[in-house]
């Protein structure tokens, strides 16, 4: 399981590698190595075209 270090979205599909709210980098939860930082906090708004 990969959780983005932004928003905290989780993604059970370990071939993903982006979250597809915001674009960071995922990080896998089994690891033993964790995210450095967590710049900003939550994902940027989402625009609505229409």
């Amino acid at each position: 399981m990969k959780e983005c270090p932004k928003c905290g979205s989780k993604y059970g599909d370990n071939n993903s590698n982006y979250c597809i709210d915001c674009g960071s980098r995922l990080f896998d939860l089994n690891s033993s190595k964790k995210p450095t930082s967590n710049i900003g906090k939550g994902c940027p708004p989402k625009l609505n075209f229409g």
